[in-house]
């Protein structure tokens, strides 16, 4: 029956402009600062968590060198004293000097132990909730947090660091299977989110860091650099993340499309929870766009990314949605699809091989990316 010949495909969104939403959250019940239908930037406060205390241990006997008998006699405070950051906690006398202990936070003594260390509680700031985007409040869960959407286009990539940054794109190269070399990495460059291209060296994360980027997006990375860009303080997006492979021609077509524009990239990344992906937004002028609806059917002129050798992070257009069993190189067969490649060529693709590059259709229809 007909109804049995459509495949819903993993999805990637690679958009010139759609409407996003997003949830920001607080940890634990706090204030909202933010009503239905204010336009908030990235970095306005949206809300924040309430203030909790904690315990900050100062160790008299440690910083003095004394016994800890010795210690309790140079402490200046009582237990349930409120001390000021900077006030002296203990002072030792010498013959030719004397030496004070001054307290790292203001706080109210819990407790002087016997090893003469004294114990502070203190007051910590709670969560501050920023917006994280450019876009316009459409809904407030009381006390918790916003959900924000915004219009701009939007491009969803594999793996991230986790960080989350704002700044001005920049391309620093011209075709998505080049590289970038430390040297680029000057001045210019600075609280700018960088597409370096194909892949990048341990020396150009570390050039990146010197030179404060707040980003870098590039195809793939080494597994053993991985742990070295999760360091990081700029966030790092990778749009495909096999070595080898190049920039989507579509991503990287936006990105170009983008380039000198203000973007925000939010590097999210769980390996429990595949469907959360990274993604960068560009935010544009637009009074509407249309929301991405995931679950559609595949069909004829959707653009698909593969997924499996031969043809690892080829991007095509499917011309047939449902070309019924083949015969993989293993001999086992399976369901799948036509796909046309850009140099015309035609290959039947299981439908377990490719997801769609969901948004991407339009590029070409926009005179841009050819795929």
């Amino acid at each position: 029956m007909e109804s049995f010949r459509t495949h819903v495909p993993e999805e990637v969104i690679v958009s010139p402009c759609v409407r996003v939403r997003r949830e920001r959250m607080l940890k634990a019940l706090g204030q909202l600062f933010v009503r239905i239908g204010q336009f908030v930037h990235p970095h306005d406060v949206v809300a924040k968590g309430p203030e909790r205390t904690a315990v900050r241990l100062v160790d008299v006997a440690e910083e003095f060198k004394l016994k800890p008998k010795a210690a309790l006699k140079t402490i200046l405070v009582e237990p349930g004293q409120n001390v000021k950051e900077q006030e002296p906690l203990a002072r030792q006398s010498g013959l030719f000097r004397r030496k004070e202990l001054l307290a790292p936070v203001s706080g109210r003594v819990m407790e002087i132990d016997a090893q003469g260390r004294v114990v502070l509680q203190v007051m910590v700031e709670g969560e501050t909730l920023r917006a994280g985007l450019q876009g316009k409040v459409i809904n407030l869960m009381p006390r918790y947090g916003v959900v924000i959407e915004s219009v701009g286009a939007f491009v969803q990539g594999v793996w991230g660091n986790g960080r989350s940054h704002v700044g001005i794109l920049r391309l620093l190269v011209s075709a998505p299977d080049e590289m970038v070399s430390p040297e680029q990495f000057d001045v210019s460059v600075r609280g700018n989110i960088v597409v370096v291209g194909r892949t990048a060296s341990a020396e150009v994360l570390e050039a990146a860091a010197r030179a404060r980027v707040h980003g870098l997006i590039m195809a793939s990375l080494r597994p053993e650099l991985l742990e070295v860009a999760e360091r990081q303080d700029y966030a790092v997006v990778l749009t495909e993340g096999v070595v080898g492979t190049a920039i989507a021609a579509p991503i990287f077509d936006i990105l170009r499309r983008h380039n000198g524009h203000e973007a925000v990239v939010h590097a999210a990344f769980h390996p429990a929870r595949p469907r959360l992906r990274p993604d960068i937004l560009i935010p544009l002028q637009v009074e509407d766009a249309p929301l991405f609806r995931p679950g559609r059917p595949l069909e004829a002129g959707d653009v698909v990314r593969l997924l499996a050798p031969p043809l690892l992070g080829k991007v095509g257009k499917v011309r047939d949605p449902w070309a019924g069993l083949g015969v993989l190189e293993s001999g086992v067969e399976a369901q799948g699809c036509e796909v046309e490649l850009p140099d015309g060529s035609l290959h039947f693709v299981p439908f377990h091989a490719l997801e769609r590059l969901s948004g991407a259709e339009t590029l070409e229809a926009e005179g841009g990316s050819e795929v």
